[in-house]
């Protein structure tokens, strides 16, 4: 879950936590316990308007960790793949 909200923010726009929950999939309730990780975590910035929240990512760098692993699990699924056939 965090990883698709950490995706949806990847336009670089500033987002509430109602559209990233819709674009995630998730409740608004989970995305907003989620979105609270990854901001003490240091990943995402936090902005409070009024009773909306908004995120934005921290620090793009963590796009190209992102896809590092996830390239690096693609990999090694289809060597998995490969080794069953």
């Amino acid at each position: 879950m965090r990883l698709r909200l950490l995706y949806a923010l990847r336009s670089g726009e500033e987002l509430s936590v109602g559209d990233l929950a819709q674009q995630a999939g998730a409740s608004h309730s989970n995305a907003s316990r989620q979105l609270s990780m990854l901001a003490q975590a240091g990943l995402v910035a936090r902005r409070q308007e009024g009773t909306q929240v908004y995120y934005s990512v921290a620090d793009r760098s963590i796009f190209e960790i992102c896809e590092t692993v996830c390239g690096g699990i693609e990999l090694m699924l289809e060597k998995q793949r490969r080794d069953l056939r």
